[in-house]
């Protein structure tokens, strides 16, 4: 992901959900926001989005639960980082309902 985001500096800002615990910081890659916080609001900022495999399947990591990362299904990635991580662009400003039981 660092490479990645070194080849593609003009692509801000960056937004991420690994299925890790360590901190990107910790591998050099700067400026990248967690994801939780905007899909609290149902909302995704305009941006890329760089988020694991496994987390778009359902596992559980980083306080995301199954169904959290759903409305990036519809969505084509943009790209793929190694074999595990999806970039995702989002051009406008999108909103979605949560559907929860």
């Amino acid at each position: 992901m660092r490479r990645w985001q070194q080849e593609h500096l003009d692509q801000q800002p960056l937004y991420y959900a690994l299925y890790t615990s360590t901190a990107p910081e910790l591998c050099g890659i700067k400026d990248a926001k967690l994801l939780p916080k905007m899909l609290d609001r149902n909302t995704l900022p305009k941006g890329y989005y760089a988020i694991s495999e496994n987390l778009l399947h359902g596992f559980r990591a980083q306080g995301f639960e199954p169904g959290d990362l759903d409305c990036f299904h519809s969505i084509s990635p943009t790209t793929a980082i190694g074999y595990s991580i999806h970039v995702f662009e989002i051009e406008e400003p999108q909103t979605w309902e949560r559907d929860r039981i």
